[in-house]
């Protein structure tokens, strides 16, 4: 991949921080915000037994929903299970990796996007 410009559509809900350079000051950081529209997975949860009073389910990924076709010179920033199930399929989308954590252990935000 090259060194290009694309246009970056969030479709998480939530705002993707992404420390550039390795540098963790949030003022040099690039922000991305949600678009508004969420990509997400259908999920189904079947019933797998009780583990120490804990009821344990196993989660089937199903259709994606409120992704929009693919568009020249644009990426979008989708969520692990929704890059995951469409990645033999789309080639434009990526999920934030390299997490930045606070002492607390809380993310802050990420150092590159990754594709699945």
């Amino acid at each position: 991949m090259t060194n290009k410009e694309f246009k970056v559509i969030n479709l998480t809900p939530h705002e993707v921080t992404v420390f550039l350079k390795d540098d963790t000051d949030l003022s040099k950081a690039m922000v991305i915000p949600p678009s508004g529209e969420v990509a997400r997975c259908e999920q189904k949860d079947v019933f797998m037994g009780i583990i120490s009073g804990i009821p344990i389910y196993k989660s089937d990924l199903g259709d994606v929903k409120n992704l929009p076709d693919s568009q020249d010179d644009t990426i979008y920033l989708v969520s692990t299970p929704v890059a995951e199930k469409m990645k033999a399929v789309r080639d434009d989308l990526y999920v934030p990796a390299g997490f930045v954590r606070n002492e607390r252990g809380q993310i802050q935000g990420c150092t590159f996007l990754a594709k699945h």
